[in-house]
């Protein structure tokens, strides 16, 4: 039960407190914190905000919030990026993480943020919360000496590449966003570039960009790891056409001599093995990506553009004016109890409309997870209606059994309704690589 005089608020940065309860979650073998050695100058420039729940002068949990906007389906909606949640060991077990992402969803609610993204320390812990997968990606450990054929190139030879610092951050922002238009690429902002980007907790990174005809066409940046191998292993990198990968390809081949291998994070249908002449000699590793999560449907369902215009047109669904019903389940906050009716624009200039309706019949239920999902694009309707994770309900489900008494009602959406979701929301290319 949470005390009275709990309360979730904002924290200045830079914060001893935060930076220890962080420190223990996450590089605990370094050992105690020792607060007379804690430099406020010393401390990363903070990016975004940071946020406390306490009780009275304790602080039982923080987190940090970045104020990003990411792409969705060709447009720019508010998804802030949810990150270093922790809890010290003497305040875990108690719900107080439950409370941080409950209050840090009504504070996104109330900035009308329509998405909420992480990346999860597991994904099964926030899975429990309504979040839930976007996407996977792919990272390749290639030999260097493997990516050859790309110096041999003629593309190579027409870029050049310069070494960059933080105050060349519109550049790579430039070449960022000619690179990566899928679904959730993010529009970091200056102060990330600088500070997350440029700068790390460890080791900065070096960073350079590539010109061709005096154009801005590739960037990447890149740390040299030691180990039982040398890796040249790149944080993030741009390429705004298939001449300049070749040439950032180029670029890391050229480390040879130096380093063992190149990793790089790439979206999984990237294509790497099908460049090189050995597809064996890149060892790809596909990995869980980020996760998100819907803030309040009613906003994500209009901010998100449909695909398809009138798409519910003719569907046969419960007694209620709207287009389709969704029962929303949601286990971490409230504004989802009632039913959620759907009406997609009738014209190219109309965008859906979403509204609360407590005394609707729901066509179909769905829990946040997957409304995530199907708005995004990461699934279709369909396919989470074959996994079990959409299903028919009220008056649909009620006219399936309607054959007998005894007949059990068929829990699967009816074939319009799928088809007009499937429409509405088609699969997506949805690719977050780097982690905030």
């Amino acid at each position: 039960m949470e005390s009275p005089d709990m309360e979730y608020r904002e924290i200045d940065p830079p914060d001893a407190r935060v930076t220890e309860i962080a420190r223990y979650a996450f590089d605990a073998q370094s050992g105690p914190f020792d607060p007379d050695e804690f430099d406020p100058e010393d401390a990363p420039e903070a990016v975004g905000g940071q946020r406390g729940l306490f009780d009275g002068d304790d602080l039982l949990a923080v987190c940090g919030h970045y104020w990003f906007d990411v792409d969705v389906r060709g447009r720019r909606v508010a998804a802030p990026g949810l990150s270093m949640v922790a809890s010290p060991p003497e305040h875990r077990r108690g719900g107080n993480v439950r409370r941080l992402l409950e209050h840090s969803l009504e504070e996104y609610r109330e900035r009308g943020d329509p998405l909420s993204l992480l990346w999860p320390f597991s994904t099964p812990f926030y899975g429990q919360y309504g979040w839930a997968t976007t996407n996977r990606y792919a990272v390749h450990d290639v030999d260097p000496a493997a990516l050859s054929f790309a110096t041999d190139s003629d593309a190579a030879d027409a870029v050049q590449f310069e070494r960059v610092d933080a105050d060349d951050w519109d550049v790579i922002d430039a070449v960022d966003d000619r690179t990566w238009t899928q679904t959730l690429a993010v529009d970091r902002g200056e102060a990330f570039w600088r500070h997350r980007v440029f700068e790390s907790w460890g080791t900065d990174p070096f960073a350079y960009v590539g010109y061709r005809d005096g154009d801005p066409v590739a960037y990447l940046t890149y740390t040299v790891e030691d180990g039982d191998d040398t890796r040249l292993s790149v944080s993030y990198f741009g390429a705004v056409d298939h001449d300049a990968v070749l040439a950032v390809l180029s670029f890391c081949h050229a480390h040879d001599s130096q380093v063992d291998a190149v990793r790089l994070k790439t979206p999984v249908d990237w294509g790497l093995t099908y460049l090189v002449e050995n597809p064996d000699e890149v060892e790809t590793d596909l990995r869980t990506g980020p996760m998100g999560r819907v803030v309040d449907a009613v906003d994500a369902l209009e901010a998100v553009p449909t695909e398809a215009v009138g798409a519910f047109d003719g569907v046969t669904t419960g007694p209620t004016d709207a287009h389709v019903v969704l029962d929303v389940a949601d286990p971490l906050v409230d504004w989802h109890d009632d039913p959620i009716a759907l009406s997609i624009g009738d014209d190219a200039t109309s965008d859906s409309t979403a509204e609360r309706a407590p005394d609707a019949t729901p066509d179909v239920a769905l829990d946040i997870g997957a409304l995530t999902q199907l708005i995004l694009g990461t699934r279709t309707a369909s396919d989470l209606a074959r996994t079990g994770d959409l299903a028919r309900t009220g008056d649909l489900a009620a006219a399936s059994g309607a054959a007998g008494d005894d007949a059990p009602a068929d829990e699967s959406p009816g074939a319009d309704v799928l088809a007009a979701l499937d429409a509405t929301y088609p699969e997506s290319d949805v690719c977050m690589l780097q982690f905030f």
